[in-house]
């Protein structure tokens, strides 16, 4: 017995990634954008969605874990 998925021509989808970056891959990414930015990036792709995407590197949720033993 199996399953299947429909789509129909009218359905608009939104998806959502999630990642787990510890702070020195969270600063690369930083300093990735930033050197796009420089580099002006955005004249070749979508600016607005640069930007948003820029915020979210710079208002990411930071916590500290406890490392385990």
């Amino acid at each position: 017995m199996g399953s299947e998925i429909v789509y129909y021509k009218g359905m608009k989808f939104k998806d959502q990634f999630s990642l787990v970056l510890n702070s020195q891959e969270h600063a690369m990414l930083e300093e990735m954008a930033s050197f796009c930015a420089q580099f002006d990036f955005t004249e070749h792709n979508d600016p607005e969605i640069f930007e948003m995407l820029w915020d979210k590197i710079l208002d990411a949720d930071h916590k500290v874990v406890e490392a385990n033993s």
